[in-house]
């Protein structure tokens, strides 16, 4: 099943009560808040055992010293970043 859901990831995160496999995270590159968003979905417990955040992004953010960074996908100016949940 899918749940696309189009609005304030912050406010979502904050109201969600369901898990999921996987997680895509396109905020606004200018977000101040963007470097914020693996700490916040992993904090929530939205990803069950073995699942994936993806966060698109730009060069300017670096999530590699995060703990359940995994890797750093480039393609062009575009970077995504994956979590995976223990």
């Amino acid at each position: 099943n899918l749940l696309l859901v189009k609005g304030d990831v912050y406010q979502y995160i904050n109201k969600c009560s369901r898990q999921f496999d996987i997680v895509f995270a396109d905020a606004p590159y200018a977000d101040p808040r963007l470097s914020e968003i693996p700490a916040l979905v992993f904090q929530a417990g939205l990803l069950k055992s073995g699942a994936w955040l993806v966060v698109e992004h730009s060069h300017h953010n670096d999530f590699s010293q995060d703990p359940n960074f995994k890797e750093l996908r480039k393609y062009g100016s575009v970077h995504f970043s994956f979590f995976q949940a223990e």
